[in-house]
């Protein structure tokens, strides 16, 4: 037997050749979410309570509660069905004839939208739907057109370009599956907003949401719970939000709507024993606000925010140079956010007593200069590679609490930018090298860890260009990029990035050119980037001599 699966954007298609002449299918209505187990935490559901209708042996409709949402579905098959039964939810056809087709449609809104939707798909037929079907991601998935220079690195990018774009997901009447914010405001949302031609919609559907319920879910998926998932972070939509508006796709006409959503949402978030990572999520969400603000000219409301947003000083141990211990961390400890970039970075960099001492810090937490096994640092040696110092990158699981994870979460996955604050942009090359070299593969189980709805394939395409988007601000952070060119369709252009290594393996920044124009500043507003142009990076073999600039966006 063989089975193939392709998809609609609201039905699902199903091909099955029995090389016998005859074979059972069994379709299971009452299978809900993930399947397996994971770790201690069980994840198995079922859906507990709902309907199943035979209309003919080849065609059944019916509805079912998901977490409390009402999900309606049509399903017919294209086959010569000699008997069908329902048990319990689960259909089972028995076929006569070497080939079967089934297509289901979906609905969150009637019986009646999930029965257009079936009767479309099967007017297309399978071969159809999956010519659409490769169409459609063919040109979501050209909007960068990156070239490189061994095929398994494409095959790498373009499998994590894919693995983000899958949500959140349109479902005819809005979207879901925002599985969580928390996981995917940082990367995925600002690669969606600059290359998704629904970046409007996603964006005014998620004000439409704050306007119905006062705040947008932290988790927005298919579920009656709108509260789920409060502990992990706070006002991220803000953050997404206004990236949009950085973008030009939410505009100063949009802005008094914007202003009483993101009042909205900066007004619900309770800070009352929370910890230290979830203050700055506050914080930041206020300087965003801030930021939109000003370039509105709303100077009473961006002075406003301003003033929650310097509470960003009260998390910090002047001591340790770290975030404090004091509340829950999610899915880390204070080590895993103490690097965490944000709007004002310079004061944060003096706070833990300096670049020097900051950069010590930072060579501490991703290893270098620290042997496994060993009590005894090594001295750093600038002649050799970063590796040399950080073995354990290449383990399954691979650094020991109070270090970076290696990108297994997206807890700290934007924390090897904290190097540029120190002037730092050759270490941050060699940990943006080490990461794409040894922590992503292009075949199964290529993303090294787990990948939350895109964040990390995300962080990955954001890193192989060479751009960082630094959620909040209006401003793009410059890294080394593995591409040897690439062509990105953004919001409001086309944007060329060309590299030019003085050595093949040329991995570290030595100046940059932006529309004819020289820097050295490892960063760009967000504004002339996605307007397009010409983005050239000058890679060495070689750190340049002394410091580089820290970005003078903070």
């Amino acid at each position: 037997m063989s089975f193939e699966v392709t998809a609609a954007p609201q039905a699902a298609c199903h091909r099955y050749r029995f090389p016998g002449g005859k074979g059972i299918i069994r379709i299971d209505t009452t299978a809900c979410g993930l399947t397996s187990a994971i770790g201690i935490r069980d994840y198995r559901e079922r859906i507990n309570w709902g309907s199943v209708n035979k209309d003919s042996d080849n065609a059944w409709h019916g509805y079912n509660f998901v977490k409390g949402v009402n999900l309606r579905f049509d399903l017919r098959i294209k086959a010569n069905v000699i008997s069908a039964k329902n048990d319990a939810g689960v259909i089972e056809l028995v076929i006569d004839g070497e080939e079967a087709e089934s297509a289901i449609g979906f609905s969150l809104i009637s019986s009646a939208e999930a029965k257009a939707r079936v009767e479309d798909t099967v007017k297309k037929g399978f071969d159809g739907v999956r010519k659409e079907a490769r169409e459609d991601w063919t040109e979501q998935l050209g909007r960068i057109r990156a070239r490189f220079s061994t095929v398994d690195k494409a095959r790498a990018f373009y499998g994590a370009l894919y693995q983000s774009f899958v949500k959140p997901c349109d479902y005819g009447g809005g979207f879901v599956d925002f599985t969580t914010l928390w996981d995917v405001y940082r990367t995925e949302m600002p690669l969606l907003m600059s290359f998704s031609d629904r970046a409007r919609d996603m964006a005014l559907f998620m004000l439409g949401m704050i306007e119905a319920n006062g705040q947008f879910p932290i988790q927005y998926s298919m579920t009656s719970d709108l509260k789920g998932c409060l502990e992990q972070a706070a006002a991220l939509s803000v953050y997404v939000l206004c990236d949009v508006f950085f973008r030009g796709i939410l505009t100063t006409e949009d802005y008094p709507r914007l202003k009483k959503a993101l009042e909205s949402e900066v007004s619900s978030v309770e800070l009352e024993n929370r910890s230290a990572s979830f203050v700055l999520d506050y914080v930041g969400a206020c300087h965003a606000a801030a930021e939109v603000a000003a370039i509105c000219g709303d100077s009473s409301f961006a002075s406003k925010m301003r003033e929650n947003a310097f509470r960003w000083k009260d998390v910090y141990d002047t001591k340790t140079g770290l975030l404090l211990e004091k509340g829950r961390f999610y899915e880390g400890n204070n080590w895993n956010y103490s690097f965490r970039p944000h709007p004002h970075m310079r004061d944060r960099v003096a706070l833990a007593g300096g670049a020097e001492r900051f950069n010590s810090l930072l060579d501490r937490f991703f290893c270098v200069g620290y042997v496994p096994d060993s009590s005894e640092p090594v001295q750093p040696d600038r002649r050799k590679g970063i590796a040399d110092y950080m073995p354990e990158f290449t383990r399954e699981r691979p650094l020991r609490p109070g270090h970076f994870e290696g990108l297994s979460n997206e807890t700290d996955m934007d924390a090897p930018y904290a190097y540029l604050w120190c002037g730092r942009a050759d270490r941050l090359a060699e940990i943006l090298d080490l990461i794409r070299r040894c922590r992503f593969t292009d075949g199964e189980g290529g993303c090294p860890g787990n990948n939350d709805a895109g964040s990390l394939g995300s962080w990955y395409v954001w890193s192989c260009v060479g751009l960082y988007p630094l959620s909040g601000t209006p401003f793009y952070l410059l890294g080394s990029p593995s591409v040897e060119s690439a062509e990105l369709r953004l919001s409001g252009g086309v944007l060329n990035i060309k590299v030019e290594r003085k050595v093949p393996d040329a991995i570290y920044p030595v100046g940059y050119r932006f529309n004819g124009r020289s820097f050295n500043c490892p960063c760009l507003p967000t504004a002339e980037v996605e307007k397009g142009g010409e983005l050239v990076f000058v890679l060495d073999g070689k750190p340049a001599s002394g410091r580089s600039l820290i970005p003078e966006c903070f």
